[in-house]
């Protein structure tokens, strides 16, 4: 088999080239794209973390809580639901018409007494 100097000269030149372009193209795009992925993991496993102290700060605000609301009852046991199930109604009486008036005077008469500051 007779070969020809062209094909030699080409594998020369396809080799040089493919080691100019690992060293300067595929090499540092490579080394970017580990950068990326061990980055990557580093924040998945920061927010793992935070996911589990997120979790335990839950499960401890649930359980301050429920300690609070045991030592409520315990210490105020008719602040319960029970005493406030029905809505609370004010009813206008004479004496609380009376009481509106009064303050409405009381208000006049100290606008009047206080001088104008302003």
């Amino acid at each position: 088999m007779h070969l020809n100097v062209t094909f030699l000269v080409q594998g020369i030149n396809f080799f040089i080239t493919y080691k100019l372009l690992t060293a300067f193209f595929f090499g540092p795009i490579i080394q970017s794209i580990k950068e990326k992925k061990e980055k990557k993991e580093r924040l998945e496993a920061s927010i793992k973390q935070e996911e589990t102290y997120l979790v335990t700060l839950e499960k401890e605000k649930h359980h301050n809580l429920s300690s609070f609301q045991a030592h409520a009852q315990k210490k105020y046991p008719f602040s319960h639901g029970a005493y406030h199930e029905e809505p609370i109604e004010i009813k206008a009486t004479a004496e609380l018409v009376e009481t509106k008036k009064l303050q409405e005077q009381i208000i006049d008469l100290l606008i009047k007494k206080v001088p104008d500051v302003y």
